[in-house]
């Protein structure tokens, strides 16, 4: 005999975080009122996306209204 609860386990998710060191700082220099970049840290701890499949990510898949009809 199954218990209710036990039949609602699910399998764990494999880590998705990697602690990518990458950081950008920037600051407004009020004289010109422009942004500048004052530090870039762009090394990665993780292998970057191939650009062929950036659209297949979530937060770049959409439908167009064309496609939605």
């Amino acid at each position: 005999m199954t218990n209710e609860k036990d039949e609602r386990i699910r399998d764990h998710r494999p880590l998705t975080q990697s602690c990518c060191g990458v950081r950008i700082r920037a600051r407004l220099d009020r004289k010109i009122q422009k942004w500048k970049v004052v530090s870039f840290y762009e090394e990665h701890s993780h292998g970057l996306v191939d650009p062929l499949d950036v659209s297949m990510m979530p937060e770049y898949r959409t439908f167009s209204v064309s496609d939605k009809a």
